[in-house]
C-alpha cells in the first residue's frame, strides 16, 4: 500500500509540474511584445563619433541634439561672435573670440540623414580641409550636424570631427553651439596643433547665426573652397 501511494503522489506531482510548465508558455504568448526603441543618432554618426564622446561633450557643454527626424537646415548663415567658454587642448583659448566664419549647409537627405556644407573664414584660414563624412541629426526644429574632416594646417596633416548646433528659425539658428575635436595628427614636434583628444568649444555671443546671402560671405571671405579653416585648430 505504502508503495502504490508513494506511485500516486509521484504521478501527482508530474500531472501538476506539466501543468504549471503548460500555463507558463500559454502566458508568454500572451505577453506583448515592448516597441523597439528609436535610435538616438544613425549608425553612420556612431561610425565617426562614437557614444561615449558624445556623451563627455555633452558634460563639457556642448549642445547635441538626437533624433532621426532633423529640420531642413539647408541655407548659409553667418557667426560673427563665436565665443571658446571650454578648451581642453595644450593650448587654451577659453574667453577668447575665433574668426568670423560663413557657413553654407546644402544638399539635405533626410532619408540618408546626410548633407553638405562649404564654410569660410574672415579672412582666410591657414588650414585647408575635405569633409569625409556630413551627417544630420535632430527632431522638430532642433538639430546637430556632424563632420568628419580631413587636412593639413600648418603644415601637419590631421583628422578632426566637427560639430554644429542649434534650433532652426525663420532668422537664422538660435542657440548656435559648435565644437571641434582632434582625432589624429601627424608629426607636430612644435605643437602647433592641438594635441589629439583636445576639443573646443564656441557659443555665439549673441545666440544667433544670422541668415546670409551666400555669395556675400563668399565675398568678405575673398576665397570659395570646400571646408576651408580648422575652424581655431591651431595655437
Amino acid at each position: 500500500m505504502k508503495h502504490l501511494n508513494f506511485i500516486l503522489k509521484t504521478s501527482l506531482s508530474v500531472i501538476l509540474m506539466a501543468a504549471l510548465l503548460t500555463g507558463c508558455k500559454k502566458d508568454n504568448k500572451d505577453i506583448p511584445k515592448k516597441d523597439e526603441e528609436k535610435p538616438a543618432f544613425s549608425k553612420e554618426i556612431l561610425n565617426i563619433i562614437p557614444q561615449k564622446i558624445i556623451d563627455s561633450l555633452r558634460l563639457q557643454g556642448m549642445l547635441i541634439n538626437e533624433g532621426t527626424t532633423p529640420p531642413n537646415i539647408e541655407g548659409s548663415y553667418y557667426t560673427g561672435s563665436a565665443n571658446c567658454f571650454y578648451d581642453s587642448s595644450n593650448f587654451p583659448k577659453i574667453g577668447l573670440w575665433r574668426l568670423d566664419y560663413t557657413y553654407t549647409l546644402y544638399n539635405q537627405n533626410n532619408t540618408d540623414l546626410t548633407l553638405s556644407i562649404d564654410y569660410f573664414a574672415h579672412p582666410k584660414s591657414a588650414d585647408e580641409a575635405t569633409g569625409k563624412g556630413s551627417f544630420v541629426s535632430g527632431s522638430g526644429d532642433k538639430f546637430s550636424a556632424f563632420f568628419l574632416t580631413e587636412g593639413v594646417g600648418n603644415g601637419i596633416p590631421y583628422k578632426m570631427i566637427y560639430i554644429i548646433s542649434g534650433r532652426k528659425t525663420a532668422d537664422g539658428v538660435v542657440d548656435w553651439h559648435d565644437c571641434l575635436r582632434m582625432m589624429e595628427k601627424g608629426d607636430d614636434p612644435n605643437n602647433r596643433l592641438i594635441a589629439v583628444g583636445g576639443t573646443r568649444i564656441f557659443k555665439e555671443d549673441d545666440g544667433i547665426a544670422s541668415n546670409i546671402d551666400p555669395s556675400f560671405g563668399k565675398k568678405l571671405a575673398g576665397f570659395n573652397t570646400n571646408l576651408k579653416g580648422s575652424v581655431s585648430a591651431g595655437r
